[in-house]
């Protein structure tokens, strides 16, 4: 539960900073005569592609130490 809880604590932290950064990235292209433009922002695929890999996250480092740990004896723990 632990490791779940800091993954998608991970993927609001980079969801925030996708917020953040979204319309920064065409200060970054430069000056031209051709009209150009980068249509960017953060829509439903983008929110569930960071939900999806925080959680895969979050289980996978949560339940391979888990595993480890309970092939030991506990009296040997």
């Amino acid at each position: 539960m632990e490791s779940l809880i800091l993954a998608l604590g991970g993927g609001v932290v980079a969801l925030m900073i996708t917020f953040w950064t979204t319309g920064t990235l065409m200060k970054f292209m430069p000056a031209t005569d051709f009209p150009i433009s980068l249509n960017t922002r953060a829509d439903r695929t983008v929110l569930l592609a960071t939900l999806v890999i925080s959680v895969l996250t979050g289980v996978i480092f949560g339940i391979l130490p888990a595993l480890r740990a309970s092939g030991d004896a506990p009296a040997a723990v």
